[in-house]
């Protein structure tokens, strides 16, 4: 019988993920000792390792996981009891907290004792070691010189490749945490330069993942071909089917864990389903939640948007207020970059096309063209 509403949200957690192992990627950061109860803390182990794995789990395949009887017959009384996967998060907060709070009771209950026992000296560092393993699992912070050093390391860490040498150089490649917004009007080229980011990220050993609700799979893998950029038996992944934040945010987290991916690309934000009263208040959900998962996974994510026709009716080079359905995309972005194409003069054979950077947190903003020809579609030098 349940006892209290703690052990319910434990029992809730476990039920969801063998009702929908996927909820296993909704879930906040989890431990298995922020479980009160031991046999919970077996459970989750086991499961969230299997699920982790690629394996799936259920009623009857937990039997494998588990050291006897009893523990598998209550690992299936609890998918009868909590068959749904709903409100999972709510109740995997209510377990970590709990156990958070349990973990500083404890270290207090230890800490009297060394206070009788020995003093107090070895009682206050035991104390504030605790507290602080604690306190960080929490909220992990870094004082300033500990920044410094990673902010070092970043400048002198080449990201990933942009795949034209220009842009790479001016960003220092594409680095982790932070969320790149590539953005252009309809044909240009945006989706074929993500894609081909993504190819090269892949062809580089860097798992990659390709969200992609403008088209499907296969239609994916023949521009790849036509564009002269596929290669078997490459490392990126390709999700054509989820659509809302909650399916898209699950799979990247999926990606993350099972697959190892260092960069996902999103194509495009203004096809994505998200809550809000206005379709800008649903940009700017889904592009702070694109935000988050880069900080959070610590990865480079792109996500790819459509321009107004502002710029081509006005003839002139794009600007942050033409971003369509804008929302909070110019604040949660470290970095946007317009591709700009201007129509072919009598001169040149091909239209002419140039990488504006409007926005570069931490860094310059150049706008400027880029001399690149770039196999596999037509961006190229005029002239």
């Amino acid at each position: 019988m349940v006892t209290d509403p703690t052990t319910e949200a434990e029992q809730a957690v476990l039920g969801g993920l063998l009702a929908d192992n996927k909820a296993l990627f909704r879930l906040p950061e989890l431990e298995p000792d922020d479980f009160g109860a031991e046999l919970h803390q077996l459970l989750y182990r086991s499961i969230s390792d299997a699920i982790a794995d690629g394996r799936s789990v259920d009623a009857l395949t937990v039997a494998d996981l588990v050291p006897n009887d009893e523990a598998w017959r209550y690992a299936v009384n609890l998918s009868t009891t909590f068959p749904s996967s709903a409100n999972i998060p709510a109740y995997a907060e209510i377990v970590r907290d709990h156990g958070r709070g349990r973990k500083l009771r404890s270290a207090l209950s230890q800490t009297e004792d060394l206070l009788a026992a020995q003093g107090y000296g070895e009682a206050e560092s035991f104390l504030l070691e605790k507290v602080l393993a604690v306190g960080r699992a929490m909220r992990p912070d870094v004082d300033l010189d500990e920044a410094m050093d990673a902010a070092a390391a970043r400048t002198n860490k080449d990201g990933l490749s942009l795949t034209i040498p220009t842009l790479t150089e001016a960003l220092n490649g594409l680095q982790p945490g932070r969320f790149y917004v590539l953005a252009a009007r309809p044909g240009g080229y945006k989706s074929a330069l993500a894609l081909q980011i993504a190819v090269a990220a892949a062809a580089a050993g860097v798992g990659a993942g390709y969200i992609s609700r403008e088209m499907p799979h296969a239609e994916l893998a023949d521009r790849a071909k036509q564009m002269g950029i596929y290669r078997p038996s490459l490392p990126l992944r390709i999700d054509d089917t989820s659509a809302s934040l909650d399916q898209i945010s699950a799979r990247i987290r999926q990606w993350k864990h099972q697959r190892s991916v260092g960069l996902v690309v999103v194509d495009y934000i203004q096809l994505l389903r998200a809550s809000g009263e206005t379709r800008q208040q649903q940009v700017g959900a889904i592009t702070r939640a694109l935000k988050g998962l880069a900080m959070e996974l610590e990865i480079p994510i792109i996500g790819i948007s459509q321009l107004n026709r502002a710029s081509e009716s006005e003839n002139r080079e794009p600007r942050m207020a033409d971003l369509r359905e804008a929302g909070d995309i110019e604040q949660d972005a470290d970095v946007v970059i317009f591709i700009h194409r201007q129509p072919a003069a009598d001169g040149p054979k091909w239209d002419r096309f140039f990488f504006l950077l409007a926005k570069n947190r931490g860094g310059q903003c150049r706008i400027n063209p880029v001399p690149a020809r770039v196999e596999g579609f037509r961006i190229m030098e005029s002239g």
